[in-house]
């Protein structure tokens, strides 16, 4: 096997024996990024996302576009 992956990335398999970084970083606060090295919410997505069930409308659903 070679490759390695860096701090904070999850890393993947690329093929049966090398491993890489992935889009997906987890940082110190065990909040999520995909696409970002700084999430600033426990799953922070950088680009367009597709939602394919019902995410109810419960007192915890939180939907927002950043405006940024």
């Amino acid at each position: 096997m070679i490759g390695s992956g860096s701090s904070g990335y999850i890393s993947y398999f690329s093929s049966a024996a090398k491993i890489i970084n992935s889009q997906i970083y987890q940082d110190s606060l065990s909040n999520i990024g995909i696409g970002t090295t700084s999430p600033g919410e426990k799953l922070d997505v950088a680009g367009a996302i597709k939602l394919s069930t019902d995410m109810g409308t419960g007192p915890r659903t939180k939907l927002y576009r950043d405006w940024e």
